[in-house]
């Protein structure tokens, strides 16, 4: 896993955790989900996409390079 997301990772709920430690720990996890990740995690935490994509906001903060997009 990626250093930037160990800080963030902590701060999703647990189940999000589970299913997101798999898809971290991909030594080339290229920072973004396809399709079937996004599937899986919504039938593995029961979030819809909307609460999905808030619950990720944390690691798409870990990812930007906040002078550039004052993330």
């Amino acid at each position: 896993m990626h250093p930037r997301f160990q800080t963030a990772l902590p701060n999703l709920r647990i189940t999000l955790q589970s299913a997101l430690e798999p898809i971290l720990a991909d030594k080339y996890f290229p920072a973004l989900l396809t399709g079937e990740q996004v599937s899986s995690l919504k039938s593995a935490t029961g979030l819809d996409e909307d609460a999905l994509a808030f619950a990720l906001l944390p690691l798409a903060a870990a990812c930007a390079r906040t002078p550039l997009s004052n993330f």
